[in-house]
């Protein structure tokens, strides 16, 4: 069976119901990647069954990134909570409690609505980060994408508005002089 969409999950009218699906959780028929998206479990082996995941749980509008993108583009453990954010122009009501970023934020919109970090740009925020080892991590598991140090460190030089970005260019530098 090959599901495309998912959706949230049914809100269970009756105890049967409710048990009917806490079954399907219990035998591992359907598992619930991100808090409150249920899927059958083979439908996130693939980026694209990860991305209708992300797609089913997530707002219109937001910006996917943190763990919850580098789930979708390397695959592995899904995290249980998706990282968000958003530009400027989309904070008002009930997103004022998200993370902001510079309309210079690299993103990826190739998902069907999903607008999500690019490589580059997952690498140099764990570089803004200080984070040596996730950069590594990053940089090996997004080879695949072809994605380069170097390419990362051309967008860091670009990035103005982001915490850390001078340190990050710094590391990044090391890791292409290597």
């Amino acid at each position: 069976m090959v599901v495309t969409e998912v959706s949230s999950p049914p809100r269970p009218r009756s105890p049967a119901a409710a048990r009917l699906l806490e079954g399907a959780r219990h035998d591992g028929t359907l598992i619930e990647p991100l808090v409150g998206v249920l899927c059958p479990p083979d439908l996130v082996a693939s980026i694209e069954g990860r991305a209708a995941v992300i797609r089913a749980g997530v707002p219109t509008h937001v910006i996917v990134r943190g763990v919850t993108a580098r789930w979708l583009w390397t695959g592995g453990a899904p995290p249980r909570l998706a990282d968000l954010a958003v530009t400027r122009q989309w904070r008002t009501g009930i997103r004022k409690h998200l993370a902001v970023v510079p309309s210079s934020y690299d993103v990826d919109t190739s998902w069907r609505g999903l607008v999500v970090a690019s490589p580059r740009q997952l690498v140099v925020d764990a570089a803004c980060a200080a984070d040596e080892a996730a950069v590594h991590g990053l940089l090996g598991a997004l080879a695949p994408t072809g994605l380069r140090p170097a390419d990362a460190l051309a967008h860091a030089s670009a990035q103005r508005q982001l915490t850390g970005v001078p340190a990050a260019r710094r590391l990044l530098a090391r890791l292409v002089a290597e």
